[in-house]
């Protein structure tokens, strides 16, 4: 999936282009080489959060993985927190994404393709989830169905 984002903490005990994925807050998905869309309901963060792009394990850094910085978020003008309807935001990073085998957007249709009907087309999922329920979940690797 090498549209997949996680957006973590900025770790201040570490250099300027390493981030702490051990918390992290969210993900989202690479739409374009300058815009990630991630869920509304985390933006209240995002001043101390830094995009990670290329990983396949949050809680390792990889050769493939790149860190961005966000330049600003825009929130549904509907988002509802108490409803969490709307529940979107778009991330413009700070610089462009240089894309490779591991960091590419997400392939969405073209226009003459949006009033088609996808009803009973194999689909696929992924994201940043746990496995299972508690206080230590263990799954740090994508995930998808």
């Amino acid at each position: 999936m090498p549209w997949i984002a996680i957006l973590g903490y900025k770790n201040r005990h570490k250099s300027e282009y390493e981030v702490d994925y051990s918390t992290v807050v969210c993900g989202g998905t690479l739409i374009t080489d300058r815009f990630v869309i991630t869920a509304g309901q985390f933006c209240h963060l995002i001043s101390s959060v830094e995009v990670k792009l290329g990983s396949h394990n949050h809680e390792h850094e990889g050769g493939n993985s790149r860190i961005y910085a966000i330049q600003n978020v825009t929130l549904h003008e509907k988002f509802d927190k108490n409803e969490k309807i709307h529940d979107i935001a778009l991330i413009k990073l700070k610089q462009n994404v240089q894309f490779t085998d591991y960091i590419q957007p997400v392939c969405l249709p073209f226009k003459k393709y949006w009033s088609m009907s996808y009803a009973g087309a194999t689909a696929m999922v992924s994201g940043w989830g746990y496995t299972v329920q508690g206080d230590n979940p263990e799954e740090s690797s994508i995930l998808q169905v």
